[in-house]
């Protein structure tokens, strides 16, 4: 019952008592009607008021409490969006770097493979060197051997043989001098004809001379090869030690570059569990803020239409 009706109640029940002089007027019963219809009006009033004034209070704490609500999850979307950039930003940094490790790490490891390739090249090259030298230095000691146990002896057939073994062999290291006294003596000679004594020991001594220029020669060509044999040990000990130092830095920088690859892969992985999670708590707060909105909206609409109702 409104204000108006109430109003209307007790206007009539005042009337009603101003008009009744007489007992057992037939009026009495609408007098008496009408006091109590003014009595349930005035109570139905106040309960209105009462029941008005909760709906009131529900309308300022709902609007309120939705308006804090919605104001909290806009600023948490502020919050997330940042975070979001943030994690993107740091994903992309991460995804550069660790691409430009995986392309530092494939330059190493073509690096370490054409410096293995270099090695076992010269390792090859070492070996046929080497095994040149010591075959030649093997022949030049033969020959020196059987030089110093047959200069007596005309039969130079076993001599020449070795002899012809190491001008092949060192025919591309020798000097020319050195190539023609080795052919002299190499060269199979008729023997003269011996006319008189002396003839002999002219021939003798003439060969003696020529096999002592040889043995001369031939130390000098071993002294020669084996500084040669000497110096190529070196060199491959060295270029072993060259190798072996830059393959151990190269793999040290590997394992450097691997484990920062790791670290960063680790990382960029966990950016990416905590962007995911983020977009997560995006796309939710944003349907709790429609949602709240929403409810604002339609707790401020129905709130002004009961106050409105409550004013006629």
């Amino acid at each position: 019952m409104t204000r108006g009706s109430l109003g209307l109640v007790t206007l009539l029940a005042t009337i009603a008592v101003g008009t009744s002089s007489t007992s057992g007027h037939p009026v009495e019963s609408v007098i008496t009607l009408l006091q109590g219809l003014a009595k349930t009006s005035e109570s139905e009033g106040k309960e209105e008021e009462v029941l008005y004034s909760k709906f009131e209070h529900w309308c300022a704490t709902s609007i309120k409490t939705l308006a804090t609500t919605t104001a909290e999850e806009k600023a948490k979307l502020e919050t997330l969006a940042s975070q979001i950039a943030s994690y993107n930003k740091t994903i992309s940094v991460l995804d550069s770097e660790i691409g430009a490790l995986t392309d530092e790490l494939l330059t190493l490891s073509e690096e370490g493979s054409a410096a293995q390739k270099e090695r076992g090249a010269g390792a090859q090259l070492y070996s046929e060197e080497k095994a040149a030298l010591d075959d030649t230095i093997a022949a030049i000691k033969e020959a020196l051997q059987i030089l110093t146990t047959t200069k007596s002896k005309t039969d130079t057939g076993l001599l020449q043989q070795t002899l012809q073994k190491v001008t092949a062999l060192v025919r591309y290291k020798a000097t020319p001098s050195q190539l023609k006294l080795l052919q002299e003596v190499d060269e199979p000679k008729e023997r003269p004809d011996l006319k008189t004594e002396g003839d002999y020991d002219s021939h003798i001594k003439g060969y003696k001379f020529k096999s002592d220029s040889v043995v001369e020669l031939l130390k000098e060509l071993a002294l020669k090869f084996e500084d040669e044999l000497t110096a190529t040990n070196a060199a491959e000990t060295n270029a072993i030690n060259a190798f072996t130092l830059a393959n151990h830095a190269r793999t040290n920088v590997v394992t450097a570059k691997e484990e920062s690859r790791s670290a960063k892969n680790t990382e960029r992985n966990s950016a990416a569990e905590q962007l995911a999670t983020a977009e997560g708590n995006q796309a939710s707060t944003q349907a709790d803020l429609d949602a709240d909105s929403a409810s604002l909206s339609d707790t401020k609409s129905a709130c002004d239409l009961k106050k409105t109702e409550w004013e006629e």
